[in-house]
């Protein structure tokens, strides 16, 4: 039965990640499966927001790849914190031969994670032009997620991409 994969990344209330674990220990191959369902949505939710700073970092004119790479490698350092938030939604758990196999969707709200993520590397950017860690500006930074929130309001109010 391959309904419990159905669900689609156009879904513009939330994210899906999808996870695939085997063992010969039911509950070890079900944590495996809730892992790499977990790695599924942060990697997703990752790639939103990196395509949000570049679409919002091109829309205001910033050719800065400093600028760009100290975002990307900020998203990926809070990403992981934030997967917490996330719930099962479906399940289907199998036996074959000795192994158990368990697969599972697992979601977490767009909204809510995108709105967290961004803050996050928003306040990072800040704190390394406080300490002088920065090849970019305050004005450059605070241009450019003025860009952001203002397209993640227009996802909120049913406009722009999921």
């Amino acid at each position: 039965d391959y309904s419990i994969l159905d669900t689609t990344d156009d879904d513009p209330a939330f994210f899906y990640g999808i996870g695939d674990g085997a063992s010969r220990m039911r509950q070890l191959a079900r944590s495996q499966s809730m892992a790499l369902a977990r790695s599924d949505l942060a990697l997703k939710y990752q790639a939103e927001v990196v395509a949000l700073v570049q679409n919002a970092m091109e829309q205001v004119g910033f050719d800065n790849p400093t600028l760009a790479a100290a975002t990307s490698a900020t998203t990926v350092q809070f990403t992981q914190a934030y997967v917490t938030d996330s719930r099962v939604t479906n399940s289907h758990t199998c036996r074959e031969g000795s192994d158990w196999h368990v697969f599972l969707v697992m979601q977490v709200e767009k909204g809510n994670i995108l709105d967290k993520l961004v803050e996050e590397v928003e306040a990072q950017l800040q704190e390394n032009i406080e300490t002088g860690d920065a090849a970019y500006s305050r004005e450059q930074t605070d241009k450019l997620f003025e860009q952001v929130n203002d397209e993640l309001e227009k996802r909120r109010a049913g406009g722009g991409q999921a």
